[in-house]
């Protein structure tokens, strides 16, 4: 029988290469609706666990930002 996952875990998975891989969805695309999701890897499943978990904090509290993004303006106000 196939143990089960614990509530919100369903996106960590093992890799072929023996990594462990999971994600967060961290907002939606205003254009497409699509999700944007932000991905975490480690050799340790609760290593990923505990990156998905601060990530979520941050997105639930309002705090999260993609820096991928970032102008120079908004790098100098904030």
């Amino acid at each position: 029988m196939a143990k089960r996952r614990g509530n919100n875990e369903g996106s960590i998975t093992k890799r072929k290469d023996g990594r462990w891989q999971g994600y967060v969805i961290v907002g939606y695309n205003s254009e497409t609706g699509k999700p944007k999701k932000k991905y975490f890897y480690s050799k340790l499943r609760k290593e990923v666990q505990r990156k998905i978990e601060e990530t979520r904090q941050k997105v639930k509290t309002q705090t999260y930002r993609d820096n991928t993004r970032i102008t120079v303006v908004e790098r100098f106000i904030t």
